[in-house]
């Protein structure tokens, strides 16, 4: 950018991650929705940014004249009012896939610590209870039956691990895969 460029100014709804607000700042001139300063600056703002639980709705973007894009950072954008978006010609983003493989290992990490009874065993040995006899023995995950609401991309990778436990997976979602 050039001494004689203005930068695009930018307003952001909700809270992003630190290092992806480091960087806007660096390329755009950033606006808070909750601290507007300069009343002029709505009528300058040509994107909007947010979280996902960001609300961007049709009288937000009233207000927005020049906006072009809206991106939300995260999977779900379902604080956008899409249609209104649309009628208006601008683009709506988001980050679908960022976090399957994290949801799907929480998922994985949460069922082996319910079967195993991983906080009570912590606690087991915390307070030196084994001193009195052995921990029980728990439930083994191989083998069980899984149930899953939804095959999308995050079913799918939950159901991938959960193949390397010998699972038998079921699963009910619109369509059939």
């Amino acid at each position: 950018m050039t001494a004689l460029e203005t930068p695009v100014e930018v307003l952001r709804v909700s809270a992003v991650p630190p290092f992806l607000m480091t960087a806007l700042q660096e390329h755009f001139m950033m606006h808070d929705n909750a601290h507007i300063t300069d009343p002029g600056a709505l009528g300058r703002v040509r994107a909007i940014v947010g979280g996902g639980e960001c609300k961007v709705d049709d009288k937000l973007l009233s207000l927005l004249p020049k906006v072009e894009i809206i991106s939300v950072c995260g999977v779900g954008y379902d604080g956008v009012d899409v249609e209104a978006a649309k009628r208006r010609g601008i683009v709506v983003t988001h980050t679908p896939d960022v976090l399957n493989d994290d949801v799907a290992d929480m998922a994985i990490g949460l069922m082996l610590s319910i079967s195993r009874k991983m906080p009570q065993a912590d606690r087991f040995v915390r307070n030196n209870d084994w001193v009195d006899g052995p921990y029980p023995l728990t439930k083994k995950m191989t083998g069980a039956r899984l149930g899953l609401v939804g095959m999308g991309r995050i079913g799918q990778a939950i159901a991938r691990r959960a193949q390397a436990f010998d699972m038998k997976i079921s699963y009910t979602a619109r369509s059939p895969r």
